[in-house]
């Protein structure tokens, strides 16, 4: 029978040697055997594996190794008649195996004594009971050792266990094998010297238990915010990338997404194992339509852990100032237009002389903006469409209209009419007309032409002030040079 065996229940086991095998005169030495056990937890013993020694103080007097079943057998040197006090201790490994060797000492005292026949004959005692050295085996992952408490066995006999896992307490992230059940058999013989030596053994194998870890991953929003300036409408979508730099993977490497309604772009992103990832953001739309997009790029770093309870976290760090997530802003602008005014002259009596009536263009306020004179039409049109002088020159920068105002929205003009003198001189514009070409604000083109006596005078862009007169002196300033215009 068996029941668990507490610590405070431990039973001496004594036996009697009975009459030891005689080496040379068995009327004045005797050899006795001494038996203990080895246990390996963790692991199958082999044969030979451990060493163990029997002690008289410091003086050896016997030294034995475990069989395969674990049991130990240490024979003494030759023993006269007496009492003797030993201890019985492991020695090592014999082989690079590697288990925790067990660092215990068991006393162990032998009585030797002459019988009725004059024979020497022995008794066994064990005052902590049969010695069982326990060795813990290191071939296994770490935290993967199972020892169950002893269980104490007072008879002979056969005695059948089951070892299987509990799965329905299984921690968060962990499964368990389907069906791992393994049968446990200890055979318990009585030595007839008052012990019970058990032989373990495993029918299906040693025990081995194996559990399979998946944390349930992480879901990362990575998050950024679109504003938008100079637009009264709803907001429009703009088109964001999220491109990962390590690790560099073939796969999973872009991410696309665009702004709600609302500003606010979001990356959702899954990840299944830890580590850091790196990623570039950043505006993919390109500038056009009257927008100039960010060009702004910033890096985002994730941090995935494991909690250690099934479960992955994550940490989010952006390299923006304040470590929020980073604002896109873009420009509306619209591209200005130039418009030329016009009006008609009409001469009753008489041709009209070209160029000697004056006219005037004012604004809201009254103040004369621009001055112009009648032309011939062909001429004009001449001039302005085919004139080989005519040059279209990208500039860098917006400028006003032709009436030197920036453009902010419709306003109004008004013309009269004068008269100059047959030898007039024109200081500013004489008249010009101003045609820009925009597409966007780093691609806009500007043409002046003006025209001053016989000559046409080209304007340069950056709106200088040039005096000319009638024979056609040109802008020699430095840009119109470089442009070509003069």
């Amino acid at each position: 029978m068996y029941r668990e065996l507490r610590s405070s229940d431990m039973r001496r086991f004594e036996g009697i040697q009975g009459l030891a095998a005689a080496v040379g005169d068995s009327s004045v030495e005797i050899r006795v055997d001494i038996t203990a056990i080895k246990l390996a937890l963790g692991g199958e013993l082999r044969f030979g594996e451990f060493q163990f020694g029997l002690f008289e103080g410091n003086t050896s007097r016997g030294v034995g190794y475990n069989d395969t079943n674990g049991k130990i057998v240490i024979s003494t040197f030759p023993l006269r008649e007496g009492e003797y006090s030993f201890i019985i201790r492991e020695l090592g490994i014999m082989d690079a195996t590697p288990w925790v060797t067990d660092p215990r000492e068991f006393p162990v005292e032998v009585s030797v004594f002459r019988g009725s026949d004059n024979l020497l004959r022995s008794v066994v005692r064990y005052p902590e009971g049969l010695p069982i050295f326990r060795n813990y085996s290191l071939n296994v992952d770490e935290n993967g050792l199972i020892v169950f408490d002893c269980v104490e066995i007072t008879e002979p006999g056969r005695y059948e266990f089951t070892i299987e896992e509990i799965t329905d307490l299984l921690p968060p992230g962990w499964t368990a094998e389907e069906s791992a059940r393994f049968p446990v058999v200890i055979d318990v013989t009585d030595d007839g010297r008052g012990n019970l030596i058990p032989v373990i053994s495993y029918p299906n194998g040693f025990p081995v238990f194996t559990n399979f870890y998946e944390p349930e991953g992480a879901d990362v929003i990575i998050e950024a915010f679109k504003e938008v300036k100079n637009w009264n409408g709803p907001l429009p979508r703009f088109q964001f990338e999220l491109e990962r730099i390590y690790p560099d993977f073939d796969s999973d490497r872009v991410f696309l997404e665009t702004n709600d309604s609302e500003g606010r772009v979001e990356f959702d992103i899954h990840f299944a194992e830890t580590g850091t990832f790196r990623y570039l953001l950043r505006e993919i739309t390109p500038n056009g339509n009257g927008w100039i997009t960010d060009s702004s790029v910033y890096e985002v770093t994730i941090e995935i852990t494991d909690n250690g309870s099934g479960q992955l976290q994550f940490h989010i760090t952006y390299d923006t100032f304040n470590g929020e997530p980073p604002v896109f802003s873009n420009d509306y602008e619209l591209s200005p237009i130039c418009i030329p005014l016009s009006a008609a002259k009409r001469g009753v009596g008489a041709e009209l002389p070209e160029g000697k009536f004056e006219f005037g263009l004012f604004d809201e306020e009254g103040t004369q903006i621009r001055t112009a004179v009648n032309r011939n039409a062909q001429d004009l049109a001449k001039e302005y469409f085919f004139s080989n002088n005519i040059n279209i020159t990208p500039i860098p920068q917006i400028l006003g209209c032709h009436c030197g105002h920036k453009y902010h929205g419709p306003h109004s003009h008004h013309m009269t009419n004068g008269r100059v003198g047959d030898n007039w001189h024109m200081q500013r514009h004489t008249a010009h007309k101003q045609v820009i070409l925009n597409n966007e604000r780093r691609n806009e083109q500007q043409r002046n032409v003006g025209f001053g006596g016989e000559h046409q005078w080209v304007g340069c862009h950056e709106g200088h002030k040039h005096s000319m007169h009638r024979h056609g002196r040109k802008c020699n300033c430095k840009q119109c040079r470089f442009n070509k215009f003069s």
